[in-house]
């Protein structure tokens, strides 16, 4: 069986979810409203000043981005290739593991996303295949006639 963690997440416009990384593949799905975010791949956490091995917010960065002048190598080396990304209601993100990432909504926003453990992404991805889509123009009528 393809074991599947799945957050839920709602916030008002500008709320945000600090850098961090996910040790697991993260299907993001935005449902409502619109939120942005940047990405950046592994190879970057060496500037991303994250927490000690031993501390609990380990896989978070500490740069605070109200005040980027502090966190030189941050500004100089990650943030000019940090990809941005808007998503919008219906528009799914694929983090692969260890990509670090940072959310901010633009509006009012609910969003879902799964965790597929490392080796079940292939599982995941063709349980999804199965799945109707709520997002296509004639699912309400495919649901309620099964």
């Amino acid at each position: 069986d393809t074991e599947v963690v799945i957050q839920f997440w709602f916030g008002t416009r500008l709320s945000a979810q600090a850098m961090h990384f996910d040790e697991d593949p993260n299907w993001f799905l935005q449902v409502y409203g619109t939120k942005t975010c940047g990405v950046l791949p592994p190879e970057y956490w060496k500037y991303a000043y994250l927490s000690p091995d031993w501390h609990p917010s380990r896989k978070f960065s500490r740069v605070d981005w109200e005040d980027l002048g502090k966190w030189d190598q941050f500004v100089e080396k990650a943030l000019p290739d940090m990809m941005n990304v808007t998503l919008h209601a219906g528009d799914v993100l694929f983090l692969p593991q260890g990509w670090l990432h940072f959310f901010q909504s633009q509006s009012s926003s609910i969003s879902l996303n799964f965790f597929t453990f490392a080796g079940h992404v292939g599982d995941f991805i063709n349980t999804i295949d199965l799945l109707p889509v709520p997002f296509e123009s004639n699912w309400n009528k495919e649901v309620n006639a099964n």
